[in-house]
């Protein structure tokens, strides 16, 4: 398997992180991560990744893979994947959705190492566009604080029009410089939808992007902006979500990237309507697998030593996450509630002789 060309999402709300599930069972792909981007122990390191959907694994149609260098490290929880089926048309568009990945390791009492990994990922009205990018080159400012456009009241026909039946949505905005001011003249900032006037900023915000907006079109590009829609049929509001000038790194202001942002396929409100790509692998189903086969075939003398030296609980004894993994949930190999019930009272007989002996 290849990676496929990026397509980047950001949260554009902040605190969008969500617990990725079953890493338990891909530990060589971690391991290697861990190793690759010189983690350390119990400090969180980030990783990018790609958000993959899988709908011909056999186990989940909806299922959605987390995966770093095309390798699965784990899936996003099963009770959220069907409301991102959106990401099916990134993937029917010929990319991976790319995101941001943080990863915290630590070393169990018996030495082996667990990792805990959360995915940067928006709520679903927020995840795409509902607009598309322009066909030629443009900047695309990073991800930044809210900022709010005024005068949108002048323009509600227009931006009506936008307001998803979610209420809210993202939006690609463009930003323009103008001369403001009637009397003492300053450089104001206008906003623009596909082309379309729909507000301006401040003066004080204005302050804040015109250098960067200068900047871009003296490189003969027109700079753009992550933005939030909300309203109804009636009236609506534009928030930007844009670094300001001050905030912007060298190796930005000095980018190279032309396309921040590519078209995608047509938008369909049933995400089964794109054309399907099929991403399920095998190989990490078989890992599922053996690293199961391995925890559940602990000698009970093991498990009861560890109960009786309090060195480990005895929910620990499986992987947390091992019955929640969202893909791929081959339940044969797990043990049934006969087998732990069994299991616990040997515990208890041992625990019991023990004490007698002693």
């Amino acid at each position: 398997m290849t990676t496929k060309p990026r397509y980047p999402i950001e949260s554009i709300t902040y605190h969008d992180r969500t617990k990725v599930k079953g890493t338990y069972f891909h530990q060589k792909p971690l391991d290697l991560m861990f190793r690759t981007l010189n983690g350390r122990l119990q400090q969180e390191f980030q990783a990018e990744v790609r958000l993959v959907p899988e709908p011909d694994n056999p186990y989940d149609k909806h299922a959605v893979s987390v995966r770093w260098k095309d390798s699965v490290i784990g899936y996003l929880p099963a009770e959220l994947c069907e409301s991102y089926a959106q990401l099916r048309r990134v993937a029917a568009s010929g990319y991976d959705a790319s995101t941001t990945a943080g990863v915290w390791a630590t070393d169990d009492w018996d030495g082996e190492r667990k990792y805990h990994v959360w995915v940067t990922l928006p709520s679903p009205e927020l995840l795409l566009p509902l607009n598309e990018p322009p066909a030629d080159g443009f900047a695309l400012l990073p991800v930044g604080g809210k900022v709010q456009v005024t005068k949108e009241s002048d323009h509600s026909d227009y931006l009506t029009d936008f307001v998803p039946p979610e209420g809210e949505g993202q939006i690609l905005v463009s930003l323009h410089c103008f001369e403001a001011g009637k009397t003492k003249k300053w450089t104001g900032v206008e906003v623009r939808l596909d082309g379309e006037r729909i507000g301006e900023l401040t003066k004080v915000s204005s302050e804040k992007f015109a250098p960067a907006i200068e900047h871009f079109n003296n490189r003969g590009l027109d700079l753009y902006c992550r933005a939030i829609i909300q309203g109804s049929s009636v009236a609506a509001e534009v928030v930007l979500c844009g670094a300001k000038a001050y905030e912007l790194p060298e190796s930005f202001l000095e980018t190279k990237d032309t396309k921040p942002l590519n078209k995608l396929v047509d938008f369909q409100p049933d995400a089964s309507d794109y054309p399907s790509v099929n991403r399920y692998d095998p190989k990490s189903s078989n890992e599922r697998r053996n690293r199961l086969q391995n925890a559940n075939t602990r000698t009970l003398t093991e498990q009861t030593a560890a109960y009786t030296s309090a060195k480990v609980a005895p929910s620990t004894w499986l992987p947390d996450d091992s019955p929640d993994t969202p893909a791929e949930r081959d339940t044969s190999s797990k043990p049934d509630d006969s087998t732990l019930g069994c299991i616990g009272c040997g515990a208890i007989l041992i625990v019991l002789l023990l004490i007698m002996i002693l």
